[in-house]
């Protein structure tokens, strides 16, 4: 009897064959992020705006604007529906200001 990883070409302990190579998989493998993904940093909870990627790290910054902070994919997971409504609203208050505010 063969066992699952012959079978299937995946190894039950959580990776794929390729060429012979261990690839990883699983909800954090592979993660790849464009710049303007609205995103959140799992290791602290900030929701922030991809700026940049140099080399296997990712330059965030804030909604609003503000200094920005480096993550790696692995910390990184893409911003749920309201998280990114927020980070819209967020840019567009922080527009407004810039511009003067909106004068009735």
């Amino acid at each position: 009897m063969r066992d699952e990883t012959e079978a299937s070409g995946r190894d039950p302990r959580g990776s794929d064959q390729a060429g012979g190579k261990e690839v990883p998989r699983g909800p954090r493998a592979g993660r790849e992020f464009e710049k303007g993904d609205v995103v959140r940093d799992t290791r602290n909870g900030r929701i922030g705006v991809v700026m940049d990627k140099v080399g296997p790290r990712y330059q965030l910054r804030a909604p609003a604007g503000g200094r920005e902070w480096e993550a790696g994919p692995a910390d990184m997971e893409r911003a749920q529906a309201p998280d990114r409504m927020k980070a819209k609203v967020a840019e567009a208050n922080a527009a407004s200001r810039r511009r003067g505010g909106v004068t009735l």
